[in-house]
């Protein structure tokens, strides 16, 4: 017949079961928490890693702590169990799999630098002077000035075109680290901006930005077009028009030429090209202008009207004018004229000087790209000033790379934990268990003891072990009713 129900002793085992299992699922929905939320942050600060590690630290002691406990209890619980079955020898093992499990643990995620995003701290922030283009000033003249200025501003557009050059949607992010390696420039259709990022020993992307936007006009060159002539002839809808060109003797080349002299507003200038061949020539006017920065929150973050005028017209500049009578008759010039005349060529087999046959889309996109990269060029090596702001760091980032270990564990820590709280609830059933802890099983123990010679004296000095000659007893534990809802607990010896 099966043994009563324990009573108000169960009753207890069977709540501290509970309250372990209700821990324990506590604890693994933390962990859980703590990984996905801040495996979702950008960047972590120092104080939020010693944050995540001291929590993460904690909820793992606590796991061992209550599932040891709760081991420990299951453990000794179902022996009483296990003891009433049958004979037994005495015999000992210990348990080290919990311990490996969570010290496992720590290997499934790791913190590591943040190179990608950026931590802003307030501190001193380096912002380039972009009111012009900073040469050596060796040389007083304004006039001398002016020209190493435009002629800088040619070769910094030459230099842009190493820059890497993405796509609109690839705009990085404000606070994105950003590399030399990176694209600074991006581009769509007529449109280019330029990102700026804060160049430093750390640079990250702000959230300024400047465009560049370049408007043409192109018409096919129905005499001249081999640019062995100083004059070319290109046809329009209202008729035939002649304009004055330098002559180069060459063909499959782009000349681009500045009139200085002709105004379309600040921030923007004309550029005409000449795109000379003996199948296909063509005939572009071209208005460049360069917009303001997007989000300034200081006079010194704005590119000066000067260097928006030396990039609109970069694309042209060589530092030096020419001045001849030509008879230009183009869309905002008609008649004779002495025109103060800058131009540059570029062959056709580079970037800026392949034939576009008459795509005013393609040819704004390279005057646009080559303005916009001027001004990319003097944020890295005009001046800077120090200026109060929000510095960048480098933060901290976690990174779960064994999610399937780091499931495992904690799942099966909750399964094991609801299945010692089910062990616990059908061994109280089964078994009636000493209801005073040590003290109880310690009589029980006794006899066992006593018979097996592993009492050990109070004294400092230890007996020696005498090896027995008897042959290993075997126990069974009974509990044996004595009414009134009393039990008889005790360890019996088989006798042979």
């Amino acid at each position: 017949m099966e043994p009563p129900s324990n009573g108000e002793f169960s009753e207890k085992t069977e709540k501290a079961a509970v309250v372990r299992m209700v821990i324990t699922l506590a604890l693994v929905a933390g962990m859980y928490a703590m990984l996905i939320v801040y495996q979702n942050k950008r960047t972590i600060t120092v104080k939020g890693r010693r944050i995540f590690n001291a929590v993460t630290t904690a909820i793992l002691i606590l796991l061992v702590i209550n599932v040891f406990s709760s081991l420990g209890e299951a453990t000794l619980n179902i022996r009483w169990y296990i003891l009433s079955r049958r004979y037994r020898p005495v015999k000992q093992s210990t348990q080290k799999a919990v311990q490996i499990a969570y010290a496992s643990m720590t290997l499934t995620y790791g913190m590591s630098s943040n190179w990608d995003m950026a931590l802003l701290k307030p501190g001193k922030i380096s912002i380039p002077e972009l009111s012009n283009i900073s040469t050596l000033n060796l040389v007083a003249p304004s006039n001398i000035l002016h020209q190493g200025q435009q002629y800088l501003a040619n070769r910094y557009g030459l230099i842009s075109l190493t820059y890497g050059t993405a796509f609109m949607e690839d705009q990085p992010v404000p606070r994105q680290l950003w590399y030399s390696s990176d694209p600074a420039v991006f581009c769509q259709g007529d449109n280019s901006s330029f990102d700026d990022p804060n160049y430093g020993l750390i640079s990250a992307v702000s959230n300024r930005s400047i465009n560049a936007s370049t408007n043409c006009d192109a018409w096919p060159i129905v005499w001249g077009g081999d640019g062995g002539n100083g004059n070319i002839t290109f046809r329009t809808d209202d008729g035939d028009l002649e304009f004055s060109v330098p002559w180069q003797g060459f063909q499959n080349r782009a000349t681009f030429l500045l009139d200085t002299e002709r105004d379309c507003g600040p921030r923007c200038s004309v550029i005409n090209v000449f795109e000379s061949s003996f199948t296909s020539p063509w005939f572009y006017e071209c208005n460049v202008t360069i917009g303001a920065v997007a989000n300034v929150t200081r006079e010194i973050e704005q590119v000066g009207p000067a260097l928006a005028q030396l990039a609109s017209q970069s694309i042209a500049l060589r530092g030096y004018t020419y001045t001849f009578t030509s008879t230009n008759a183009t869309t905002a010039d008609d008649g004779d004229s002495d025109d103060e005349l800058q131009y540059a060529v570029y062959p056709a087999e580079t970037y800026i000087g392949q034939p576009q046959n008459g795509s005013t889309e393609t040819m704004g996109l390279i005057i646009s790209r080559f303005s916009v990269g001027v001004i990319a060029v003097a944020a890295r090596d005009n001046d800077k000033i120090s200026v109060d702001g929000h510095e960048p760091f480098v933060g901290a980032e976690l990174t779960v790379s064994h999610w399937d270990w780091a499931n495992a564990i904690l799942i099966l820590t909750a399964i094991a934990q609801v299945a010692m709280a089910l062990v616990n609830f059908w061994v109280t059933r089964k078994v009636i268990l000493p209801s005073n802890g040590i003290v109880d099983e310690a009589r029980i123990l006794r006899p066992m003891m006593v018979e097996e010679g592993l009492l050990r004296t109070s004294r400092a000095r230890v007996l020696p072990k005498v090896k027995s000659t008897k042959p290993p007893s075997e126990w069974i534990y009974r509990n044996v009713p004595m009414g009134d809802g009393l039990f008889d607990l005790f360890l019996e010896m088989k006798v042979p």
